[in-house]
């Protein structure tokens, strides 16, 4: 307010200067963020559901232009020590560039989503869907039927923050695109081209992955019938792998190589492509904790200088490639108890009558209700 009265005493177009640099503060910005996002994630779709989750992307990037964000000292009392920091000097760009100029015409306004980018969004998030799914909630009989269920339906979804990491993979393979093949030399047999093919494909993969690893140990590794490769093949291309070799007279199987291609990471997660070979998950199955007594790996496995080993036990009655929908559903179940728990605890029971009978004391689980919260 005091750039503004002076700019007006000294008839001059105001200017934020100082410490907050100028816009834009983030590349790429939260509109080709998001706009990114919807387009990997919903891709798979029919084209006119794809339209949909776009025509909702950019309602929500409108509402984020206009929505007024929770202030530093707010955001302190439910976040890190570490992000506060950033986020009061995003807040205070945020009021200078985007929030105060909506009323005031004579400063230059930005609009938030094209100026501020990761950073912003990571820390507005999860209040902002929560407040914009509680306003569309209590605004629901206000929107005609159509935009009511557009919104209810499809919103939780574009803004959901838990989608497991392997949905496009799992779609992927559903639909043809990727594919599983356990493949392997063989000095008995004649030799496939197709299998030969794709054993060259996943030497390059493993030397391009695994820089240090000599080539020639890769290659008689790949090559060699005693061991077997799970090969992750995308439009006919080798995109990733696993090479192991099994040892079934001592109870174990070791993990040789494993590997995929840069560009497929994100999408191809190692929980969903490595659930494939054995149904195990790369990221919460491996343990430092070796369970396997030392004698009867000892002598069998590869042992690389710098390397840790870690063990991974199988459960066969768990299906892991499912496992992402499996968690899911048991916390929709566990939400569903919770919320009818809920239901019951905010039952309220008439006033106990028995002190005014002379009664000083009687146990707490008598006390209606008490048993039925759960305590």
């Amino acid at each position: 307010w005091q750039l503004l009265r002076k700019c007006i005493l000294q008839m001059s177009q105001p200017v934020v200067e100082g410490s907050l640099g100028s816009p834009p503060f983030e590349k790429p910005n939260i509109e080709q963020g998001v706009l990114n996002f919807v387009q990997y994630k919903f891709s798979h779709l029919p084209p006119k559901e794809r339209q949909t989750m776009y025509e909702l992307s950019k309602m929500f990037l409108l509402c984020l232009n206009y929505w007024k964000l929770e202030t530093p000292s707010q955001f302190r009392q439910r976040s890190q020590n570490d992000d506060v920091a950033t986020y009061k000097v995003n807040y205070t760009r945020w009021l200078c560039y985007c929030h105060v100029p909506q009323s005031c015409d004579s400063l230059p306004r930005y609009e938030t989503t094209h100026v501020f980018g990761r950073s912003l969004l990571k820390s507005i998030f999860t209040v902002t869907r929560r407040q914009l799914l509680e306003k569309f909630r209590v605004e629901k009989d206000k929107l005609v039927p159509e935009k009511r269920t557009l919104i209810l339906t499809h919103f939780p979804n574009l803004l959901s923050a838990n989608a497991a990491r392997d949905e496009t993979a799992r779609l992927e393979e559903r639909r043809g695109i990727i594919e599983f093949h356990v493949i392997g030399n063989s000095l008995s047999q004649k030799s496939n081209k197709k299998i030969l093919m794709w054993l060259v494909g996943l030497q390059n993969v493993f030397s391009h992955q695994l820089p240090r690893m000599p080539k020639e140990y890769i290659t008689r590794l790949v090559f060699d019938p005693k061991h077997k490769t799970l090969a992750l093949i995308k439009d006919g291309r080798v995109i990733g792998g696993i090479c192991f070799r099994m040892f079934p007279t001592q109870g174990f199987t070791e993990i040789v190589f494993c590997a995929v291609t840069s560009n497929e990471q994100v999408k191809v997660s190692g929980g969903w492509w490595g659930a494939g070979w054995s149904h195990w998950d790369s990221t919460g199955g491996f343990s430092k904790d070796i369970k396997v007594p030392k004698s009867r790996y000892l002598g069998y496995i590869k042992d690389y200088e710098g390397a840790t080993l870690m063990e991974c036990e199988l459960n066969p009655r768990i299906p892991y490639t499912e496992l992402s929908h499996i968690i899911k559903k048991q916390k929709e179940i566990i939400k569903k108890l919770i919320e009818r728990k809920q239901a019951q605890i905010r039952k309220v029971y008439p006033g106990l009558t028995c002190f005014k009978e002379g009664v000083r004391q009687i146990p707490i689980e008598s006390v209606p209700g008490i048993r039925e919260s759960g305590w």
